[in-house]
Formats: C-alpha cells, structure tokens, sequence
C-alpha cells in the first residue's frame, strides 16, 4: 500500500501484462485481476523473484521460510528497496542460495564527495559515495 509498491506494480501490471503479482498485505489497495493479496509470509517460497518494500522482522521470515521444506523454496532472489535496508539473515543462510539485493541505491561518479560522506551512510547501511535517491530528498 505504499507510494513505491504501488507505482512499481502499477507499472508492471502495464510493462508486462501476464505477469502475476501476489502482495503481502491485509490492505488491499489495487484493483487488478493479476494482483492479488496474502498474509501469510510462507507464500513467499512459492515464487522465484520476491519483492520488498517493508521492513519486516527477521522473526517473520525464520518463521515462514523455516516452515517450507528446504527443496520446495523456489525463491531465488528477494529484491529489496527497503529504507534502510537490514540484513535478514533467515534469507542469507538459508540452505536454497536465496540472494537478497538492495536495489534503488545510486553510486556517485565524483568519488570522495563531501556532499555524500558522513554519519547519515552508516544509518542508512549504504557505503560513503552513495545515496538512496528519497535520503536525498530529505536532505535537500
């Protein structure tokens, strides 16, 4: 229910109109017959690409990735645009080789930018010389 979410699957139901998007959410925001919604976590397994807009605990995803026998994850990649993005180590050591990717992250050409060090890059769990392109916003 998010902006993000719900204008990157605006824009995929557009792009690619036989694609099937399933999202974890009580609310339903978008109407479409190839979007549909869950609440149960564990679905996640069911899908080769995942993505993420919410923080969620890593309590959430041991949980639902634990209850899925290891040879029925079909998740190959989770795509994560979360603010800041945390590690979620049930993703990382989880026995089907799931990579976690933290995506919309832009990287400065003009190395050692003093505009693009400082504090905010440890808190935001991004290295010195890049930007979320939203932190940007806040900060201008």
């Amino acid at each position: 229910g998010g902006k993000v979410g719900t204008a990157v699957c605006e824009m995929l139901v557009k792009a690619r109109p036989n694609l099937k998007i399933r999202i974890f959410s009580r609310h339903q925001i978008l109407k479409h017959p190839n979007i549909s919604y869950s609440t149960d976590l564990k679905e996640i397994a069911d899908y080769e690409v995942v993505l993420i807009g919410k923080i969620l605990s890593g309590k959430m995803y041991r949980k639902a990735l634990s209850d899925v026998p290891v040879d029925q994850v079909r998740t190959r990649v989770m795509y994560d645009y979360t603010v800041p993005v945390m590690p979620i180590e049930a993703v990382q050591k989880h026995p089907a080789g799931i990579k976690h990717v933290r995506v919309g992250v832009l990287k400065t050409t003009q190395q050692n930018n003093r505009f693009l060090k400082g504090y905010y890059d440890i808190c935001m769990s991004h290295p010195q010389n890049h930007i979320v392109p939203c932190h940007f916003g806040c900060l201008l």
